[in-house]
């Protein structure tokens, strides 16, 4: 687990940038947010593939194609994507990829002789920075924010299954229902994506949040073999899942150049505390003998408190903003 979660935590970063440095800037927010809806898709791909595979095979089964996927798509991608222009032109400026990548970015331009026309110079900022007086507030809120956000995403991805299961769904179910959050995270990416693209993040942020708050409430009055509870499985996914993935545009918009990849990096590293407590949270309640409804319940007091950070995000705003961002987004 330990092994995976690196592979995990220094891939996911790095295809960010790659992402980043590659698509239109006017639509790079978005497509941002598109890229992170795909690591949900992957996760219901392997929901449904999973169950089959362990009926057939067994668990090593399911272990061995979720190791052997990876080492495909590993080999896929050393040979289709090109790498950084910014990095060989900095580390390599006499690599001939550097012409044929720039080639097919801008076609008809003297692809032989590029360099950078301005380095960022832009030297890693302490975290001490984004505590300064004009941006504790902002750094604050979004620190409690994406950490409140994880904390139920993972508290949900860790626990579902297994609350399901004891709320009287079959094993295969189950499964099933983690695959309906993933499938609201991903809905709810794409339509996130459309809004930040039009600077509305906070507003669609905060409607997700009260969805989700509203549909973990319905779970306490709902029985558990209602056919309703599919529906609510996705929106709360649409709620956790889906607001992440603008949580990562969101923190970027609310800093200067200077200390923005610092304030983007704390972000999601204060958001990984939520990680860790939302499943050994779950495992204390799990000893609690919660019932599967209030434990479900008890999950709308940290999505409120999202939705309450993002709802003051905006009224912190009080520094001259960047010239591509907009107090909503």
């Amino acid at each position: 687990r330990l092994l995976t979660g690196m592979g995990f935590g220094a891939s996911v970063p790095n295809a960010t940038a790659i992402t980043s440095e590659f698509v239109p800037v006017r639509r790079r927010a978005a497509l941002i947010t598109v890229m992170y809806a795909n690591i949900a898709l992957g996760a219901v791909v392997a929901g449904f593939a999973a169950p089959p595979i362990y009926a057939a095979l067994g668990w090593k089964a399911v272990f061995l194609a979720g190791g052997f996927g990876p080492i495909i798509v590993c080999m896929l991608l050393w040979l289709a994507l090109p790498e950084s222009v910014r990095f060989l032109i900095e580390k390599r400026p006499g690599d001939p990829r550097i012409a044929k990548i720039v080639s097919r970015l801008a076609p008809g331009v003297d692809s032989q002789h590029v360099t950078l026309s301005a380095r960022s110079g832009v030297q890693r900022q302490s975290v001490l920075a984004l505590l300064a007086p004009v941006y504790r507030s902002r750094t604050l809120l979004l620190w409690l924010g994406v950490a409140f956000n994880l904390f139920s995403l993972f508290f949900l991805i860790s626990w579902l299954p297994a609350l399901l299961n004891s709320a009287g769904w079959s094993t295969t179910n189950a499964s099933r229902g983690g695959v309906m959050l993933q499938i609201g995270g991903i809905l709810s990416g794409l339509i996130m994506a459309w809004y930040v693209d039009r600077g509305r993040t906070v507003r669609a942020m905060v409607a997700a949040y009260a969805v989700t708050a509203a549909s973990l409430g319905l779970f306490l009055v709902l029985p558990s073999d209602s056919g309703a509870w599919w529906l609510l499985l996705l929106t709360i996914g649409s709620g956790t899942s889906g607001t992440q993935f603008a949580f990562n545009a969101l923190s970027a918009a609310f800093y200067p150049p200077l200390i923005r990849s610092t304030g983007v990096g704390w972000a999601v590293g204060m958001g990984r505390v939520g990680a860790i407590l939302g499943p050994a949270f779950g495992g204390f309640i799990v000893r609690a003998q919660l019932g599967t409804q209030q434990v479900l319940g008890l999950l709308v007091i940290p999505v409120v408190l999202c939705a309450v950070c993002v709802m003051f995000l905006p009224l912190v705003w009080r520094e001259k903003r960047p010239d591509h961002a907009t107090p909503n987004n």
